[in-house]
């Protein structure tokens, strides 16, 4: 089986025929609507998209599958991924935040400082956080993250951005 990501969130149901009110997990709902296929929760069949409108902050989708609204409400809290092979590729220094997760977070001068755990939006910029002696956040930014490397799962951030809690 290929490795799934993790896109979107099933916030609710739509109407009364089985649609799904989704929240992207990073991004914007537009980029949902490049797939045609959901894999549900741990279902191990995906499900093919019949429909989908892109709202302001969320998406709708009728999925095969789900004709009901109970069958949506039940829904509710699932998360839809795809097959890793299906995502775009992208852009240098652009990443995919699943990607980031788990690397090591090292200073300018080698100091290892802790591992990725999440990462958040916050409108401006991502944020990345990372948990080691101490738990702290950065921004993903090129002012405070100067390499990244997933091949060698390790990234480099400049400590002046984290002078007060590395004393």
């Amino acid at each position: 089986m290929s490795e799934r990501v993790e896109i979107a969130r099933v916030t609710g149901s739509h109407g009364l025929k089985g649609r799904l009110r989704v929240t992207a997990l990073g991004g914007t709902p537009e980029h949902l609507a490049r797939y045609s296929k959901y894999y549900i929760g741990s279902r191990l069949s995906p499900s093919r998209v019949i429909s989908l409108e892109i709202r302001k902050r969320h998406a709708v989708i009728a999925l095969e599958g789900v004709e009901t609204v109970d069958q949506a409400r039940a829904l509710k809290g699932e998360l839809l991924s795809v097959s890793r092979e299906d995502l775009p590729d992208l852009e240098e220094d652009w990443y995919y935040w699943r990607d980031l997760v788990g690397l090591v977070v090292e200073d300018c001068d080698g100091r290892r400082l802790g591992t990725v755990v999440r990462l958040f939006p916050t409108g401006s910029n991502d944020v990345l956080e990372v948990e080691g002696d101490k738990s702290f956040l950065v921004p993903f930014t090129s002012d405070a993250v100067k390499e990244v490397s997933v091949e060698n799962g390790r990234m480099v951030v400049d400590a002046a951005f984290l002078a007060d809690l590395l004393d």
